[in-house]
């Protein structure tokens, strides 16, 4: 694993805060529980089991069931995405690559869709998504969504700096 620091060009749009985009269904939101749906698929990522339905993971939490982001690993055919992702372009080991992010998810695009991935090293992200924590550690902020740790940098500008759990 490269632990660097990434020479990072953000090509594209430029990535606000913003509701994530809509899977299948407008009223779908991370974070939120609901029924499992009655159809479903069961995947497994690392150590948790999810159940996959029409571009929407969900976790168990309890008895209940929580809309999920796509846990590392996870793909979402693109048909599910109302408007491409935004891309942003990263240095890695002196080439670029070209990952899609969509509210704290970081793609790459794989068979006609979109594979989930860690994001490298010093990749910038504008604003923080939906669902995060923070941590205060040696007077330093630090921002933690799903096992990704960001520290801020600059007005609105969050960096990658580790992974918890990897």
């Amino acid at each position: 694993m490269n632990t660097k620091p990434a020479e990072v060009r953000n090509d594209g749009p430029e990535l606000r805060q913003s509701k994530p985009l809509p899977p299948v269904r407008s009223d779908y939101h991370y974070g939120e529980y609901r029924p499992a749906p009655v159809h479903y698929e069961v995947v497994r990522y690392g150590a948790y089991d999810y159940r996959y339905y029409g571009g929407v993971y969900y976790r168990a939490y309890g008895d209940s069931w929580m809309v999920c982001r796509p846990p590392v690993g996870a793909f979402v055919p693109a048909v599910f995405y109302v408007t491409p992702l935004p891309t942003i372009r990263v240095r890695v080991d002196g080439f670029y690559r070209t990952y899609y992010y969509d509210d704290g998810v970081f793609f790459e695009w794989y068979n006609d869709g979109y594979r989930a991935v860690l994001p490298p090293i010093g990749a910038k992200i504008k604003g923080l998504p939906s669902y995060y924590e923070s941590y205060y550690i040696d007077g330093r902020t630090y921002y933690v969504i799903d096992d990704v740790v960001f520290r801020k940098y600059g007005i609105n500008t969050y960096k990658v700096v580790g992974y918890r759990n990897y």
